[in-house]
C-alpha cells in the first residue's frame, strides 16, 4: 500500500540511486505518503490479519489470494486489494 503510493507521488524518486540526498528524499516521500492512506483501509488490513495469516500457514506460504474476513468476497474484487506473498 505504502510502496505503490510512494510509485505514484514520487515516480522519479527509485532512479535517483543511494546517495545520501536520494535517502532524505526518500525519507520524505515516505512521511508524506503515511500521511496520505487512508485510515480506514489500514483498520480493513489490521481486522483481516488473523484471516492472512491463517491462509498462509494454510498454503504453506507461496503466492496466494485469499478472502476477505470483513467482505467474504474475493480478494481484488473491486478495489486493488489484492495481497501475495
Amino acid at each position: 500500500m505504502l510502496k505503490r503510493l510512494i510509485k505514484e507521488q514520487f515516480p522519479d524518486l527509485m532512479r535517483q540511486g543511494q546517495s545520501a540526498l536520494a535517502l532524505e528524499a526518500f525519507k520524505e516521500a515516505i512521511r508524506e505518503c503515511w500521511r496520505l492512506l487512508d485510515q480506514e483501509k489500514i483498520d480493513s488490513l489490521i481486522r483481516s490479519m488473523t484471516t492472512r495469516v491463517n491462509t498462509v500457514i494454510a498454503v504453506e506460504g507461496g503466492i496466494h489470494a485469499f478472502r476477505d474476513a470483513d467482505r467474504g468476497a474475493p480478494v481484488g474484487s473491486g478495489e486493488r486489494s489484492a495481497f501475495y506473498l
